[in-house]
């Protein structure tokens, strides 16, 4: 993995696939990331959602992790008007 990204850069789908299959899983920085990864892409979570989500929202299961999040105002809003 050479890419140099910046803190606010975007990955395309490559350069996504390629940091799931080559991060190290034994690396707890990069496990982490893998983490947020898998919950951003199958989530279905807005921005600053997942940008709340700190350690205490994240509890471990019999078969994993449970991760809580506060729902966004304006999907209250979304859903509240349907």
């Amino acid at each position: 993995m050479d890419h140099q990204l910046s803190p606010k850069a975007y990955l395309d789908e490559e350069q996504t696939l390629e940091f799931m299959t080559k991060a190290p899983d034994d690396n707890r920085y990069f496990l982490v990331r893998k983490a947020i990864v898998v919950i951003n892409l199958y989530g279905g979570l807005r921005g600053h959602e997942m940008r709340n989500i700190d350690r205490s929202d994240v509890k471990p299961v019999k078969n994993g992790y449970k991760v809580t999040y506060t729902v966004s105002k304006r999907r209250k809003e979304i859903k509240k008007n349907t």
